[in-house]
């Protein structure tokens, strides 16, 4: 459908030196022989392989048929054809859902879901979870994440539908030993100064009084300062402690500190990741003048239950993960106490002379 005005330019006859490409492709040629130029909805259906039926035909009957499953309105202002999907013509519906690990039942964050029939998708956000916008019709998705195996979807999409997966871990190979020249140090990713921690990484370095800390392992990255001997504090490229982000699950925590500097809040046996950003922060987080660090916790887990317990020199940790309903709810809890006041008090005689200081949390 188009208005008058530009009924000519919409006769126009089209040729095509073939017969089998994207929906963007046609539109490029098109634009190259007839001198105009496409502005148009992301509402509409872009297809990674379009089959015409002639390869010479005029521009509109072309454009009717690139758009056959979504209908749409052209309307012509000089060389310019605005493609509009017309009112009521395709229904769209939202499919959403969590994307899990299928033995830990972990959120997997930043995995991918893509419709292959139109090359769109998305990607989950930090709790798992993704929403997608298609048509209503024959649906084929698929759901990647890195170290899991694919899973493929096919369906047709009648309504909002609710999906939650769990992508299967791959099966590990015995061990290949890689040997070659060191690294030109080639840029591997757009976000610069971005750093993920794995949490198992972090316990097995040597700590102050053997106490496993999140933010003394940050303090040994490149640009890190503690401001002092087995203190957490955080000075990032010459920035103060006040100047940084620090998140645990979205929410801001303004003192990271126990025993007067000496241990961070964060108990190790409670962390699922964390993301340490030095420069160019992202603009979800407000902007920091030094750093943001962004702390996730374990949600637990869905299938099983766990636990596991520590005694260190100077406190003792003990955590527990499980299912509340299996499957669909879960709990994780982590205490940790230290014994601080027992080992002065075996010096300290009077109770005047006894300093009772200790921390938990829970």
């Amino acid at each position: 459908m188009a208005q008058g005005v530009g009924q000519d330019v919409l006769n126009s006859q089209i040729s095509f030196s073939k017969t089998t490409g994207s929906t963007l492709f046609f539109l490029k040629e098109i634009e190259k022989q007839s001198n105009v130029v496409f502005s148009y909805s992301t509402d509409l259906c872009f297809y990674s392989s379009h089959q015409l039926l002639t390869s010479s035909r005029k521009l509109q009957d072309v454009l009717d048929e690139l758009f056959l499953n979504c209908p749409a309105d052209y309307i012509v202002k000089g060389n310019k054809i605005i493609i509009e999907p017309r009112r009521n013509a395709v229904k769209r519906f939202v499919i959403r859902g969590y994307i899990r690990d299928s033995q830990t039942q972990e959120a997997l964050i930043q995995s991918n879901v893509f419709d292959v029939k139109l090359a769109s998708g998305t990607v989950s956000n930090s709790f798992g979870f993704y929403s997608l916008t298609l048509p209503q019709g024959k649906t084929n998705l698929i759901y990647s994440y890195v170290g899991f195996k694919d899973a493929k979807l096919t369906f047709d999409l009648q309504k909002d539908t609710v999906i939650d997966l769990s992508l299967h871990p791959l099966e590990e190979l015995s061990e290949v030993a890689v040997v070659g020249n060191e690294s030109s140090g080639q840029l591997m990713s757009t976000r610069t100064s971005t750093i993920n921690l794995a949490i198992d990484q972090l316990k097995n370095v040597p700590y102050f009084l053997g106490e496993a800390d999140v933010v003394k392992g940050i303090q040994l990255l490149p640009g890190v300062q503690s401001g002092g001997e087995g203190f957490s504090g955080l000075y990032v490229r010459g920035g103060g402690p006040d100047q940084n982000l620090v998140l645990m699950d979205d929410v801001p925590v303004y003192n990271v500190d126990h025993l007067l500097g000496f241990f961070s809040i964060f108990n190790s046996d409670a962390v699922n990741n964390v993301t340490v950003i030095k420069g160019g922060f992202p603009a979800r987080y407000g902007g920091r003048l030094s750093s943001v660090v962004d702390i996730r916790m374990y949600d637990g887990n869905n299938t099983k239950f766990k636990g596991s317990a520590s005694i260190g020199l100077i406190s003792s940790n003990i955590a527990l993960e499980g299912p509340i309903i299996k499957d669909k709810s879960s709990f994780s809890v982590s205490f940790r106490r230290t014994y601080f006041d027992v080992i002065t008090g075996l010096y300290q005689l009077s109770d005047a002379e006894k300093t009772r200081y200790y921390f938990y949390d829970f």
